[in-house]
């Protein structure tokens, strides 16, 4: 009701998700919590990814 008549503010906008764009040189999380499931390493479902995870995955890649 009150949103109809709001003005807005000028104010600087923070960037949307949609405009973030994944580099080709980082690997997806999704594929590295995957690959260490199947080699036997406790992964998190959520969350950051250890640094040791992460080396033993660029190491085996």
């Amino acid at each position: 009701m009150f949103i109809q008549h709001a003005r807005r503010t000028g104010g600087q906008t923070i960037g949307h998700r949609d405009n973030y764009r994944r580099t080709t040189l980082a690997p997806d999380h999704r594929s590295i919590r995957s690959w260490a499931r199947t080699h036997g390493h406790p992964v998190p479902v959520t969350g950051r990814i250890s640094p040791t995870l992460l080396r033993a995955y660029h190491d085996a890649h």
